[in-house]
């Protein structure tokens, strides 16, 4: 599920484990409403990323699954936040095809 709604001022987007089934897990991707559209574009694929992770790791069931996962394959930011460099750059990479198609000079 993805979801664009207001979010404190320094969070642009997250994901979060929603419930899981033997057979389904389900996500929720927020993105803050507040953005520009190209900040939002943005921090949506690279929520994506983070759930493209979760899709490979059918371990996580749960946010304390979700943490450890991240916490293998990234590093911790803050408490209880997590990064992957595949997520950085594929925020980089959507903010190069956006500027590719203003024609910006890329980044």
């Amino acid at each position: 599920m993805v979801q664009v709604t207001l979010m404190p001022t320094f969070v642009g987007g997250d994901m979060r484990m929603l419930s899981a089934t033997p057979s389904w897990r389900y996500l929720v991707v927020r993105v803050d409403a507040s953005r520009s559209p190209e900040d939002q574009m943005e921090f949506l694929g690279h929520e994506l990323q983070h759930a493209r992770e979760v899709a490979g790791a059918t371990d996580v069931r749960d946010e304390a699954g979700l943490a450890r996962l991240m916490a293998r394959i990234g590093r911790q930011t803050g408490r209880g936040t997590f990064e992957t460099d595949a997520a950085v750059q594929v925020s980089r990479q959507v903010r190069r095809e956006l500027g590719q198609r203003r024609g910006e000079p890329g980044r």
